[in-house]
């Protein structure tokens, strides 16, 4: 007889908005301790673990969406006086009215975008073609990601995308999106053109082949010259 297919186990952290991959090493570290700022609130998972440890959290967040899933999630513990959720940029601290005087006993940063901002087609951080480009982490940013390509050189672009992407191929990168034929299309999730991307496939596997018949050659070359030494000396 065969046995029913097992039912994946509930995590209790995880949520529609994001699934929190460290809660068991938050846990281990901060978990218990009188009073926590979650500095990256997303969708409430860490904070939610943390809470049910007996702690108090303050969850800070730039996003509204991500306040507002929150403060629906952990709406029991936000009434019971527990939690405090606060729309900031978490690297202004010293600059929020909420947490002027406070002392918290543990601070949490889970440092990424999440899930939710990633599958949300209007925020402008999905791969999915179309998609335009907002990337806005929240409401103070004041340029989007599609104003910034339409007015940002080719200069300032390979250093965003060296400095912030690491991305090794900047200037190339930058040169691509900036002589596209269709700049209008550069406030959209787009791919470079795929002549463009063959052709450069096609450079790089010409370049290795190369490399692979000079190596070669060398190294027939190599023991010829050694086969006609032994030859020589009568060994061979």
């Amino acid at each position: 007889m065969s046995l029913p297919p097992e039912t994946p186990t509930p995590i209790p952290w995880d949520s529609t908005y994001h699934a929190p991959v460290l809660v068991t090493e938050v846990l281990e570290l901060l978990g218990g301790l009188p009073t926590i700022l979650d500095c990256t609130l997303g969708g409430g998972g860490h904070s939610a673990a943390l809470l049910a440890t007996g702690s108090r959290v303050v969850g800070v967040d730039r996003d509204p969406a991500a306040i507002a899933a929150a403060l629906v999630r952990l709406s029991e513990a936000a009434n019971a006086g527990r939690f405090t959720a606060v729309q900031a940029n978490y690297a202004h601290l010293d600059r929020i009215d909420a947490l002027a005087g406070v002392r918290f006993d543990g601070i949490l940063l889970d440092l990424g975008i999440s899930s939710h901002q990633i599958d949300a087609h209007d925020r402008g951080f999905t791969f999915r073609e179309g998609a335009a480009l907002d990337m806005r982490m929240g409401e103070d940013a004041p340029q989007s990601g599609a104003e910034l390509l339409q007015t940002a050189g080719e200069a300032e672009l390979a250093a965003i995308f060296r400095d912030y992407g690491d991305e090794r191929r900047a200037f190339r990168v930058a040169s691509e999106v900036v002589r596209d034929a269709q700049p209008r299309r550069r406030g959209y999730s787009i791919e470079l053109p795929a002549e463009r991307t063959r052709d450069d496939v096609a450079r790089r596997e010409l370049r290795r082949a190369r490399a692979h018949h000079v190596a070669d050659c060398r190294s027939h070359h190599h023991l010829a010259q050694l086969r006609a030494r032994r030859i020589r000396r009568g060994i061979a």
